[in-house]
């Protein structure tokens, strides 16, 4: 019998045939790509002699990110002001601004530092006591409360001892270990002068019982996971005494699969493989098993919380406002991916937003506007809108209160002084001083509130609501707007001083401001500069007629050489006129408290306008 074959060779082939081509492999998936770093916290404020930890974390192009802190070079700008060690902690040199930056893989992300002068004022420990069982550990930490009202986190910066050290031992982070029972005094004290003066130490107590553990209990129990998320444990012991200390971060962790989980010190499970593993804590030998199964489903979307919010510039919280975001998956189940999602701001200027661990989801205001902010996991994203507004503004001239409501004890101030008249086409009105600085309140009580004046245009003359006048032809002086707390002026932002009139006439000084906190004289002959520290300026000088100094309320009248600016409460002077010699009045004096920053605003006239009154912008 007889079989036809194809031909199976020379390229030939059999009428009709037809061939299908073998399956090639897949490409192989491109690896993400590295396409930026972020460094957090966002331009934190510190104080000379003190420290904070900052964190690089990178952003890859599918929606992943990872922590770099440590394999990052870091650098400052202006080591002068603050330095930054290999792991990312930085510290306060000298009063000033500088940024810090972290370079990992071709990407650098950065920072601004902003060193302050304030000294400590207070330290406390929290917690104030304290009782674990022998063999475990509490941590403590000291914040301290500074000459500006600030607070800060210097756990990093002080001294820790413990006695008597047979009960307890303390390490340089403030984290005790329990020895034997009885009771030991945790104590934190200055290690540098600088910023903490002569404080005294700050202390605590931790009692140390004899107690021994009795069980353990894991917690989510048996819980399910989708492939490529993480899952917290958190592990809970239980004494012979009935106590419960949460022993998280004491126990040891394991997984009995690798390839499908594995598990870190601090109990948090990342998953490898679809399948399910044991995940144990262990502590001298007393255990709990929980299992951990990761399944194949995929993530559908993403709900973030809040979907919109608003949120005040500085103040309590610092501005912050947490995001959460949820994945709901193919399989039904529902999951926080808070700490997985890559977390972007459209709009940094006005809001940040953290993708550090621990602080995951944490925006930061930084001016008043909108941002979007979205959150995104491969490629499933969602996003919402934060509206960042200051929360009580003050703009009309004059005496005004302010209570302070329930639940706030930082304000962040920003005062300004009205502007000085303008004199025609030829002379502005100064501009009026700007305080800015974060102050301690009370709930419910009232500030006194004093908003400065725009002074008068060339050919009324008169004076902003606590500011100079003059002779009548030329620009009156901004009032100075201050902020009273009981019997002690806070605030005092100095009014811009007059313009002198005539061609031959000079614009008002500024008032307050340029960081030094006097005013600015006139530029013509004879002009009076503020006073520094609102104590306002001497007359303008001059033979025919001077001006007159300012009075404890307001600056003072212009005449020839224009007025000083206002002693005690840095009203801005009045501007004079002689012929072709109009002395602009001198701007009234601005202070603040320890830490303040002294600029000007945008008031202050052109023509014949009026200079602009001042405002208070109170945050929280």
């Amino acid at each position: 019998m007889l079989m036809a074959l194809g031909a199976c060779g020379g390229g030939g082939s059999s009428p009709g045939a037809s061939f299908v081509p073998l399956p090639q492999p897949a490409a192989p998936a491109s690896p993400p790509k590295l396409v930026s770093i972020q460094v957090t916290p966002a331009n934190p404020s510190l104080a000379a002699g003190t420290s904070v930890q900052l964190t690089a974390t990178a952003i890859y192009s599918d929606n992943t990110h990872g922590d770099v802190t440590s394999t990052a070079a870091w650098s400052t700008a202006d080591t002068a002001v603050a330095s930054v060690d290999a792991s990312g902690k930085a510290l306060g040199a000298a009063p000033g601004t500088s940024s810090a930056t972290a370079s990992f893989g071709g990407q650098s992300g950065s920072t601004t530092l902003t060193v302050t002068p304030a000294i400590v004022v207070g330290m406390e420990i929290t917690p104030r006591t304290a009782s674990i069982a022998k063999g475990t550990q509490a941590r403590f930490i000291v914040t301290a409360t500074f000459s500006d009202h600030t607070s800060q986190n210097i756990s990093a910066d002080v001294d820790w001892s413990s006695s008597p050290p047979a009960v307890a031992t303390v390490d340089g982070t403030g984290l005790a270990s329990g020895v034997t029972q009885g009771q030991a005094t945790i104590t934190a004290s200055c290690r540098l002068a600088r910023p903490c003066a002569s404080v005294p130490a700050a202390t605590a107590t931790l009692d140390v019982s004899a107690a021994s553990l009795a069980s353990l209990a894991v917690t989510p129990a048996n819980p399910s996971i989708a492939l490529g998320t993480t899952q917290q444990f958190t592990a809970i012991g239980t004494y012979s005494d009935q106590t419960t200390q949460d022993l998280t971060a004491q126990v040891s962790w394991a997984s009995n699969n690798l390839s499908a989980a594995s598990v870190n010190a601090q109990g948090l499970a990342t998953s490898a493989a679809i399948g399910s593993t044991e995940i144990t804590a262990d502590l001298g030998g007393v255990k709990f098993t929980t299992t951990l199964t990761v399944t194949q489903a995929r993530l559908a979307s993403i709900a973030m919380t809040p979907p919109s919010a608003t949120a005040t510039i500085g103040g309590t919280s610092g501005g912050i406002t947490q995001f959460t975001a949820t994945g709901t998956y193919t399989d039904g189940s529902t999951q926080d991916i808070t700490s997985l999602v890559t977390w972007a701001s459209d709009t940094v200027g006005v809001a940040t937003i953290s993708n550090a661990a621990g602080t995951a989801g944490f925006a930061t205001s930084v001016v008043q506007g909108t941002a979007t902010i979205s959150a995104a996991l491969g490629s499933v994203s969602t996003s919402g809108l934060l509206t960042v507004e200051p929360k009580t503004i003050f703009s009309a001239s004059g005496p005004a209160a302010w209570k302070v409501p329930a639940g706030v004890y930082l304000v962040r101030v920003v005062a300004l002084g009205g502007g000085g008249g303008a004199s025609g086409a030829y002379n502005r009105g100064g501009h009026g001083g700007r305080v800015t600085a974060q102050m301690a309140v009370t709930p419910g009580e009232t500030l006194s509130l004093f908003i400065g004046g725009g002074g008068g245009g060339g050919g009324v003359g008169t004076s902003g609501v606590g500011g100079g006048g003059d002779s009548g032809t030329a620009a009156g002086g901004g009032g100075a707007t201050t902020l009273q707390q009981s019997a002690s002026v806070l605030f005092i932002a100095g009014g811009g001083g007059g313009a002198g009139a005539s061609a031959g006439g000079t614009e008002g000084g500024d008032g307050g401001g340029h960081g030094s906190g006097s005013g600015m004289p006139g530029s013509g002959v004879g002009s009076a500069g503020g006073g520094a520290n609102g104590s306002g300026g001497a007359a303008g000088t001059g033979t025919i007629a001077p001006g007159s100094p300012g009075s404890s309320a307001s600056g003072g009248d212009g005449s020839t050489f224009g007025g000083g600016g206002g002693a005690g409460f840095g009203g801005g002077g009045g501007g004079g006129f002689n012929g072709n010699y109009g002395g602009g009045g001198g701007g009234g004096g601005s202070a603040g408290p320890a830490g303040a920053t002294y600029d000007v605003g945008g008031n202050g006239a052109t023509s014949y306008d009026n200079g602009g009154d001042g405002s208070i912008t109170l945050s929280y």
